[in-house]
Order: C-alpha cells, then structure tokens, then sequence
C-alpha cells in the first residue's frame, strides 16, 4: 500500500479515537450526560476499528482504493484541534451548551463526511456493511446531539 494512503488511514483512525477521548472527557465533565456521552465514545472506538479493519481489507487488495481530496495534514490538523478541547474541557474552561455545539460541528466536520470516499465501496459488496455502519452511527450522532443542544436552549 502507498505509504501515503496508510498514514492518511491511520490518522483517520487517530481522529476517532481523538473524539472518543473527547466524549470521554465531556462523559466526566458533565455527569448528568454521562451515559450518552460514554455511549458515543464507545461507537467512536468501533468507527476507529473500523478503520483499521478498511486498511487491512486495502492493504490485502480486497478493497480499492477511491477518489479522496482528504489530506493526511488535515486529519492531523483535527487531532490537534480536539486534543485541545479535551484539554480545555478537562480544565473546566468548556460551558456544557458550547462542548456540545463543539461535538456537532465535529460530527459535520468535512472529515467525518469524507473519510470513506477513500474505499470504492461500489465492487466490494460484502464489506459495503462497514461503510453503511459508519454512516448510519454518524447521521444518529448528529441527530442525538443536535436533539440534546436543543433541549439545552
């Protein structure tokens, strides 16, 4: 595999694991939601193992590569980005209605749209499952935090 594309996919599971660590923060920083917030961690992780299990499919040649625009420095960018929230969350310096308008904005970020253009899912039926899982669990968690914001006000 074209070392490119493997630090691209491993940055790519790097950023779920970057926004499960988040959920876990805001899981501890707001235990009133902490179960919804352990519950979207935890699906975090799966998209992060998911990920892995893409690479591997691409790496043995069952799955073809897309057309992605996405760019390894993009993806690291993100990890930054939400490590920084982590860290202002954890110091106490992120207001609940703002970590959860944050969390939406992650969700729609054009990464989390993105990620999978890079698999051509159109000749690999049997693993389209994965791309449809990913999809789904991320629509839901947009729709679950945006139903949460707005019961926030």
């Amino acid at each position: 595999m074209n070392p490119e594309i493997h630090n691209l996919l491993i940055a790519l599971r790097d950023n779920e694991m970057a926004i499960s660590r988040l959920y876990r923060q805001f899981a501890e920083s707001f235990p009133e939601d902490a179960e919804f917030w352990a519950k979207m961690s935890y699906q975090e992780i799966s998209h992060g193992e998911d990920i892995d299990q893409l690479r591997e499919l691409t790496a043995a040649g069952k799955l073809l590569l897309g057309r992605s625009t996405l760019r390894n420095q993009a993806v690291l960018t993100s990890i930054t980005y939400i490590n920084t929230l982590t860290d202002e969350c954890r110091a106490g310096r992120l207001p609940k209605k703002k970590a959860y308008a944050l969390a939406l904005d992650l969700e729609n970020a054009l990464i989390e749209k993105k990620f999978l253009d890079v698999f051509d899912f159109s000749t690999a039926g049997h693993y389209k499952s994965i791309q449809m899982k990913l999809v789904a669990e991320t629509e839901n968690h947009r729709k679950w935090i945006s139903a949460m914001l707005k019961e926030l006000g």
